[in-house]
């Protein structure tokens, strides 16, 4: 079937509002995948993309990096994938595929990664291309609108709590109960952990409880309160707020470890004594591996554990980013073609 033409959502300029235009499809190459995108995650990188947040960025450009859909078309080297299948695309849409990270299966360290709605166009989008390395085929049983938001902010904090707690039983802080912190908090339950979560807003108590956790830490009123010392063996901050360093150390145990997924707006500052006594980490994780991706998916689908989602139409694009700016959406925004 020949699939020459693509409707795409366009920023044309920084902060633009999105806009629809038609434009020639991409030729496929031998690894690629045509896929017809059935839903797309809506990300606060996606906000960072239309804004030029992070400078570099090249317009007009198609944000969205949560895609699901369908597969419509193979490039004559894949040999994974058929018609009919439906499949996931995250944040990563390509690799040098030679490098140490590579071939030793952490291509999302790969210094020559490719950010699929960065490289080319991304998933806000009738039709999305994609390297067969970074498509992954879905199970039957997955909601498939609920999977979205697994392909980046999924995996940004299922990534983390594999590697750090490596299947034990630890006592785990969630700081934000957000888009990320409240999969995070889903997750880490599912692993058999006991939670607490930190939050500037007292009235996630309630929420937290709800998703799982034991504890809850108003943030606000407890920065220099002296009972959580010790109480906890891994941090995982979620939030963009800048975080009070001395109150998180504090309530790590020894060989503790904080990690970031939450990018904070100012640079951190601690002292090297800080860590010592405890002989503490400061850690920061990316999106995961292909392989990783392929992990979480089959404990989603084991543990029935999906985000939650407020759904949109492609066409209300730009109320949701509205709403997401606001923090309105509850917990992720997913938009459906």
């Amino acid at each position: 079937m020949n699939y020459s033409n693509n409707a795409l959502w366009v920023a044309k300029h920084k902060g633009a509002n999105l806009e629809k235009i038609n434009r020639p499809l991409e030729k496929l190459l031998q690894d690629d995948v045509l896929v017809k995108v059935k839903y797309c995650g809506l990300c606060h990188s996606d906000i960072h993309i239309i804004n030029d947040d992070w400078g570099g960025i090249k317009y007009p450009v198609v944000p969205g990096h949560e895609i699901i859909g369908e597969v419509v078309d193979l490039g004559k080297n894949v040999s994974n994938l058929k018609k009919g299948d439906f499949v996931g695309i995250g944040w990563q849409g390509g690799s040098c595929g030679t490098c140490i990270d590579c071939t030793t299966g952490h291509e999302n360290f790969c210094e020559e990664s490719k950010a699929t709605c960065l490289s080319v166009s991304g998933g806000f989008a009738e039709f999305h291309i994609t390297k067969k390395e970074f498509c992954f085929k879905l199970s039957s049983s997955l909601v498939l609108a609920e999977t979205a938001p697994l392909f980046c902010g999924g995996i940004t904090v299922y990534s983390p709590l594999r590697e750090f707690l490596n299947n034990q039983k630890k006592r785990v802080g969630i700081v934000g109960l957000g888009g990320l912190g409240h999969m995070a908090v889903k997750f880490a339950k599912k692993m058999g952990n006991e939670l607490t979560v930190f939050s500037h807003t007292k009235d996630k108590a309630e929420e937290a409880a709800r998703l799982g956790a034991s504890n809850f830490v108003f943030t606000d009123l407890e920065q220099n309160n002296d009972r959580l010392k010790r109480k906890l063996d891994f941090i995982l901050v979620t939030s963009n707020a800048n975080p009070n360093m001395d109150f998180y150390l504090n309530a790590l145990d020894r060989d503790g470890t904080l990690c970031f997924v939450g990018i904070p707006p100012d640079n951190i500052s601690l002292g090297v004594f800080q860590l010592l006594g405890k002989r503490l980490r400061i850690s920061a994780s990316p999106i995961g591996s292909p392989s990783e991706i392929r992990g979480m998916l089959d404990f989603v689908e084991r543990e029935g554990v999906f985000p939650e989602i407020e759904s949109f139409s492609m066409s209300e694009i730009n109320l949701a980013i509205e709403k997401l700016k606001k923090n309105q959406v509850k917990y992720r925004a997913v938009l459906e073609n």
